[in-house]
């Protein structure tokens, strides 16, 4: 994501704009992924019911992100003109034909609705397949591989990969989104083939189409009371983590532009030093790799500090909860939120690239809890939920919250609402804010969206509380 908003700039697509074209990936996590998750807990097909999700999701991704990566290629094709001139260096990025836009638009409204039935599909598969003892373990590798795809390629962006490597094409771009390509059929298509996934055993009528976002809706009624909290929580958390996803490459961009003088105007050309704007790209790169390594750093070695899961009480609840040097994991997700907005706040006292670095470096470790904690506290309740309904300890309906073997992937698409409906009110707020910010001539949207971020972080921090 923080390689497609460079991308579509050096189109000449402003960021207001921009914004508005990613708000098509909250938008169908809301609205998509919900409708596949009530589709895969009512599948009988003989792959079982979320690898049809899985498989189909993967394709469609696949062709996507070769799509956006050949969005000029198509353009010059469908007109009949060379694409020589897209690569003039001017005092801002080079201005690309309307059919360019449109259709890079096209694939990344493509990319973000074939991620959904992905997206759900792995995510309830890990919880269908483990239990509750190893759900935080499950949680923990998924953001360890998530976090080793980020460093991946965030090293080979700035290590020039359509250098050293032209076979995945000619730009950087483009050589990406192959990899991207090539690294997700390689996990998916061992995971398909070797993890077990049993169809469902619902044969009733509730599973026509006309009924599906009924029993998601009573599925949202009757949420696990941690799931509930870890949902209102997120809602706050990605409001803030939208434009540090979206933005934290063209946040250090922007800094290195102020810092260095570097004029934009994209009416002018041939004032400035290319060599500048490069500069200024390549330091974008940089972050973002950092941001990726303390990532992934830290996925390593918070959950292998953690323990197992230990009955605790949770609002009045007996659930289980993973303990991190003596923390709950909530506690510890809290902290994350404490660091994030400090982190946000920070970023009113730095005006050179390093130091811009450095607070997207330290991001990382706030995204790796971000990216752990909460899926951790659901599976784990899920998982526990499903032993206990098997055991058949006597367990209340409070407690089980009338959850069933049946709505796993209802239950993720809920908390995937939490997590999507807040971005699209967060790329809304960018958009008038970007647009405000370029009617003042100023030169760092992002910075003022990263403090709006640490307002919100703040916020989830204060809801966060409650799962102590």
């Amino acid at each position: 994501m923080s390689y497609g908003t460079p991308y579509m700039t050096t189109l000449g697509i402003p960021n207001s704009i921009t914004t508005l074209v990613w708000l098509s990936g909250p938008v169908s996590g809301a609205l998509v992924q919900p409708l596949f998750a009530a589709l895969s807990d009512g599948t009988r097909h003989p792959w079982g019911k979320r690898k049809p999700y899985i498989a189909g999701g993967a394709s469609f991704v696949s062709l996507s992100l070769l799509g956006l990566a050949c969005a000029e290629d198509m353009s010059s094709w469908l007109t009949s003109t060379s694409s020589s001139h897209k690569h003039i260096y001017a005092m801002g990025p080079p201005k690309a034909s309307a059919l360019t836009k449109i259709l890079v638009a096209f694939w990344v409204c493509a990319l973000n609705i074939a991620i959904q039935p992905l997206q759900n599909g792995v995510r309830a598969l890990i919880i269908d397949s483990c239990p509750p003892h190893q759900q935080s373990t499950a949680a923990a590798w998924s953001a360890r591989f998530n976090g080793l795809g980020a460093v991946a390629i965030s090293a080979s962006a700035f290590a020039d990969v359509e250098a050293w490597a032209p076979v995945l094409g000619e730009t950087k771009f483009k050589a990406l989104c192959v990899l991207a390509v090539l690294a997700l059929g390689a996990a998916i298509a061992p995971a398909c083939a070797l993890v077990p996934d049993e169809p469902s055993r619902e044969v009733d009528a509730r599973h026509r189409a006309v009924s599906l976002f009924a029993r998601l809706w009573r599925t949202a009624g009757n949420l696990p009371p941690v799931t509930r909290q870890v949902c209102k929580v997120q809602s706050c958390a990605f409001t803030a983590w939208f434009s540090v996803l979206y933005y934290s490459t063209t946040y250090v961009y922007q800094t290195f532009v102020i810092d260095q003088h570097v004029h934009l105007d994209p009416d002018i050309f041939g004032a400035a030093d290319p060599r500048l704007i490069d500069m200024g790209k390549h330091a974008g790169t940089r972050a973002s790799l950092v941001f990726a390594c303390v990532t992934f750093a830290s996925s390593l070695i918070l959950p292998l500090i953690a323990r197992h899961s230990v009955l605790q009480q949770i609002s009045g609840h007996h659930v289980l909860v993973v303990t991190v040097c003596g923390l709950s994991l909530g506690r510890i997700w809290y902290l994350a939120h404490c660091l994030f907005a400090a982190l946000m706040f920070l970023t009113c006292f730095v005006y050179t690239v390093p130091a811009a670095t450095i607070i997207v470096g330290a991001l990382g470790v706030a995204w790796s809890v971000a990216s752990w904690a909460p899926y951790a506290l659901i599976s784990t309740e899920i998982a526990s939920l499903k032993a206990r309904r098997e055991g058949g300890d006597g367990s209340t309906e409070k407690d089980m919250g009338n959850w069933t073997d049946e709505t796993t992937a209802g239950i993720m698409a809920i908390h995937n609402m939490a997590v999507s409906l807040p971005q699209i009110g967060a790329a809304l707020g960018c958009t008038v804010l970007f647009k405000l910010v370029e009617i003042s001539k100023r030169d760092d949207p992002a910075a003022f969206a990263f403090k709006f971020a640490g307002i919100m972080a703040v916020v989830a921090a204060w809801m966060g509380r409650s799962l102590w």
